[in-house]
């Protein structure tokens, strides 16, 4: 059951305060959210980062959002947020990551890419797409998922996911870590009795 609309900011506020205290992902893949709707795909993409075992998920631009769409991953997956795709895309070259953008008709397919160690994928709205103009950034390289049918385009989550497992394969990484280390429970979220208080006052 997802929260009351008045209580998923501090639901949210709950969440990511453990996930900026979650372990680093084993493989140094970062996912980045550009102005995503966040009721919508945010959660599951969460998910895969924390299934896969990515570094971080970084959140741009985004509003609170309820983390039961996550299913418990949010505080177990390392997040930073940012105001601007610039400021994360500053971020990235300071810790020396090739950032690749999805887009339908990127110029490299992803199964031509030979990744380097630290990749990160860049996925824009649903409707608006990314929230700065690819020829802007000369090192952001525009890449697509190979497709044969009459879709114009994947889900994001769908294509974050694909994107993020064609890196694991390609780096041949795929199993080689060892299962993260869940967290131990925040006593917010642990107690269903102090959960329930917190996330749903009087």
């Amino acid at each position: 059951m997802k929260y009351k609309r008045k209580n998923i900011a501090r639901a949210f506020e709950i969440e990511t305060i453990w996930s900026k205290r979650a372990p680093l992902g084993p493989y140094p893949v970062i996912l980045v959210l550009d102005g995503l709707k966040a009721a919508f795909n945010v959660g599951k993409i969460v998910r895969t980062a924390n299934a896969l075992g990515l570094r971080e998920v970084f959140l741009v631009g985004m509003q609170p959002w309820d983390p039961v769409l996550a299913r418990g991953a949010l505080k177990a997956t390392r997040t930073r947020a940012f105001l601007t795709l610039h400021e994360a895309l500053c971020a990235l070259r300071e810790d020396g990551y090739t950032a690749y953008a999805l887009h339908p008709r990127g110029e490299i397919s992803l199964g031509d890419i030979a990744y380097p160690e630290k990749t990160a994928f860049i996925v824009g709205h649903e409707e608006l797409g990314l929230s700065l103009p690819l020829e802007e950034q000369p090192d952001v390289k525009a890449v697509r998922i190979p497709q044969f049918g009459i879709v114009e385009s994947l889900n994001v989550s769908v294509a974050a996911s694909i994107a993020a497992f064609d890196y694991l394969r390609e780096r041949k990484l795929l199993g080689t870590a060892d299962p993260l280390i869940p967290l131990p429970s925040s006593p917010a979220t642990a107690d269903p009795a102090i959960r329930s208080s917190v996330l749903n006052p009087p």
